[in-house]
């Protein structure tokens, strides 16, 4: 999520199937600018158990060279 709360990437699917986020804003290919981004992790397991508890959160900083 950028500062005013818009969604930029959403996974969903196996883990082990995920390339990792690119830094393009979904939907339109446009790279994020360098700053703080909130984000938000939850899940449920390979044996379908859910984690509906609180989810993961966090700030990561997005740097370019």
């Amino acid at each position: 999520f950028d500062r005013a709360g818009k969604e930029l990437y959403k996974y969903i699917g196996r883990v082990s199937d995920w390339q990792g986020w690119n830094g393009k804003i979904k939907g339109t290919g446009a790279d994020c600018s360098v700053g703080v981004y909130y984000y938000e992790i939850s899940g449920t397991g390979w044996d379908n158990v859910s984690y509906s508890g609180k989810p993961y959160r966090g700030f990561v900083h997005l740097f370019k060279e």
